[in-house]
């Protein structure tokens, strides 16, 4: 019996991250900052809540956001669906867990809960709530909608039924003793002409080790900011969502060698599961700015990164002389999500 099982089986409920889900309360929002997201269509992508990859299937069309329709005890909850428009279909969301927080429980009973309700006029009443394993390291969002290494079903609910009532679900079963990562998908399905209020409604998730559902585990905002920012960090502040012609959010010191200005490394607050992809935004739709005398755009400026930090160039650097040291400004993102 492994040391999950036992801590799970040990009646406590104030044992620490014993859910393996990131972001279970919904409560951190980086991409959008409150903002709605639109799922892509037959592929699964991560544009909504910090950890959760959201799909629909073509014509279907959904947004997905942050909500403030809760049961007692939460603050958020992810709202997913459609709103009196839209096209009816597949709406598919969930979360893949890296092998580094899943492969211990290998060989063990697993247990995930949510609370969950429909909206108003919703033209669903049951979705379907599945735990999948599978036995190669670290596999993706994107593999896991074709098909995991090794995918097994630990356990399923194919038909969990939803009311406009909030409620706790759970299911529960027994992961192979070969699975190196876990992974929960929940997939519903509207149908007809859209009501004012055609969506899901979803919080509190948990994925944890034993066969009961204990308490839902409340981590603080910064812990839980952190777990996320593990896979997605960004210069913005958390309540402004990426974008062109915002303020500069990073003005730091650079080097202009000749050819090109050089800023020094940028060290992330968190080290990533791996070196992450970096996307770089403007503050004019130009590049990032330095200023000599006055401030001006880069024509081009781009970086690489390791896990810990990322280091960075641009060209075009009239008004500065050789050696010459002066500040930039502009704003990135960094994302390694699995």
């Amino acid at each position: 019996m492994t040391l999950a099982v036992n801590i799970a089986q040990s009646g406590s409920s104030n044992v620490t991250f014993r859910n393996r889900i990131i972001n279970g309360a919904m409560v951190i929002d980086q991409r959008n900052a409150g903002a709605s997201s639109v799922p892509a269509t037959s592929s699964y992508t991560y544009t909504s809540l910090d950890r959760y990859f959201t799909s629909v299937n073509s014509p279907a069309t959904s947004t997905a956001i942050q909500s403030t329709t809760v049961p007692t005890g939460f603050s958020y909850s992810l709202k997913i669906g459609r709103s009196g428009t839209g096209t009816a279909g597949l709406n598919t969301f969930g979360q893949v867990i890296e092998t580094n927080n899943s492969q211990d429980l290998a060989g063990s009973s697993v247990t995930l809960s949510f609370w969950a309700k429909v909206g108003a006029s919703a033209t669903f009443s049951t979705m379907s709530a599945t735990i999948y394993s599978g036995t190669v390291a670290n596999q993706t969002a994107s593999t896991l909608r074709s098909g995991w290494t090794g995918q097994a079903t630990v356990a399923t609910n194919a038909s969990v039924a939803l009311t406009t009532t909030w409620q706790q679900f759970s299911i529960t079963g027994a992961v192979g003793s070969t699975a190196l990562q876990l992974a929960v998908q929940f997939v519903f399905t509207t149908v007809g002409t859209a009501g004012a209020d055609d969506n899901l409604y979803i919080t509190g998730v948990q994925l944890e080790a034993g066969t009961t559902a204990t308490p839902f585990e409340y981590r603080q905002y910064g812990t839980e900011l952190a777990l996320c920012q593990r896979y997605y960090e960004k210069s913005f502040a958390q309540g402004t969502a990426p974008a062109l012609n915002q303020s500069y959010q990073l003005t730091i010191g650079c080097n202009y060698l000749g050819a090109n200005i050089l800023i020094p490394t940028v060290q992330f607050k968190v080290i990533k599961r791996a070196a992450p992809t970096m996307t770089f935004y403007g503050v004019s739709n130009s590049g990032w700015r330095y200023y000599a005398g006055g401030w001006q755009n880069l024509s081009s400026f781009g970086g690489s990164a390791m896990d810990s930090y990322f280091s960075a160039e641009g060209s075009s650097t009239s008004g500065l002389s050789q050696y010459q040291s002066a500040i930039i400004g502009g704003n990135w993102t960094a994302e390694i999500e699995l």
